[in-house]
C-alpha cells in the first residue's frame, strides 16, 4: 500500500502503478519510466513558472494604469502557408496598399484565386517612419509564377508568436505596437525576428474604424 501511495505521489496512473508494481519489471524499464515523468514534471514547472511571470506582469500592468489593460496579448503557434509577395522599401508604412493592389492584378492576369491570409511584414529591425522595408503577402490557392519582383514561396511558420488584436483605424494601431513590447520585456522574453500585422478586417482606408488588425512578434525565452 505505501509503495502504491509513494507512486501516486510521483503522479502515475493508476495502470501506471500497476506495472511499476510487477516484481519482474526490469530495473532499465523503471528507470525509463521515471526519467519520462521527471521530464514531464520538469514541462509543467517551466509552464506554470511561465504563467506566473503573465500574471505578475498584469498586476503589474494594472497597478500602474489603475484599469484593465484595452489590450490582451496571447502566444500562439503559426504555421507556414503558401503566398504570394512583394517586398519593397516604402515611403511610409500606408504606401504598402498598392502593393496588394500589385498582386490582386497579377492573381486577376493568371486567374488564381487569392486565399483568406493577408498581411504585411515589416523587416526593419528598429522603428523608423520613412523608408520602411515593408513586404505584402496574401496566401494563394493554385500555382502562380514568380518574376523578379513578385515572389510566390512558403512563409514560414514560427513555433511562438506574441499576437495582440487590435480594432479600429490604422492611424490608433500605435497603440498596440506599444503594448507588445512591454509585454515581451516583462513576461522575460525577446523579439527574434520580423513583426507581421494580420488583416483579418482591413482595406485601403487609413482612418476605418472597422477594422481588425492582428499584430504578431515572433519570440523565444531571452
Amino acid at each position: 500500500m505505501n509503495r502504491i501511495l509513494a507512486f501516486k505521489d510521483l503522479g502515475f496512473s493508476l495502470e501506471q502503478i500497476a506495472k511499476l508494481l510487477d516484481e519482474n519489471l526490469p530495473a532499465a524499464e523503471i528507470r525509463g519510466m521515471l526519467r519520462i515523468k521527471q521530464a514531464e514534471l520538469q514541462r509543467l514547472v517551466e509552464e506554470e513558472q511561465a504563467r506566473l511571470l503573465r500574471v505578475e506582469a498584469k498586476l503589474k500592468q494594472i497597478e500602474q494604469e489603475d484599469t484593465m489593460a484595452n489590450y490582451e496579448i496571447v502566444l500562439k503557434k503559426e504555421s507556414s502557408i503558401k503566398v504570394a509577395s512583394i517586398r519593397e522599401i516604402l515611403p511610409d508604412f500606408s504606401s504598402i496598399g498598392r502593393l496588394y493592389d500589385e498582386l490582386l492584378e497579377y492573381f486577376k492576369q493568371h486567374g488564381v484565386e487569392e486565399g483568406s491570409y493577408c498581411a504585411a511584414i515589416w523587416h526593419d529591425p528598429e522603428y523608423k517612419e520613412f523608408n520602411v522595408d515593408g513586404e505584402a503577402v496574401i496566401s494563394i490557392e493554385g500555382e502562380l509564377p514568380s518574376t523578379e519582383r513578385l515572389k510566390v514561396y512558403e512563409l514560414p511558420g514560427v513555433e511562438k508568436m506574441a499576437c495582440v488584436v487590435h480594432h479600429g483605424s490604422y492611424n490608433t494601431i500605435e497603440k498596440a505596437y506599444a503594448a507588445l513590447p512591454a509585454w515581451i520585456e516583462a513576461n522575460g522574453y525577446k523579439i527574434i525576428g520580423s513583426n507581421r500585422e494580420v488583416y483579418i478586417i482591413g482595406g485601403n482606408e487609413q482612418d476605418n474604424e472597422s477594422y481588425v488588425t492582428e499584430v504578431q512578434f515572433p519570440i523565444t525565452k531571452a
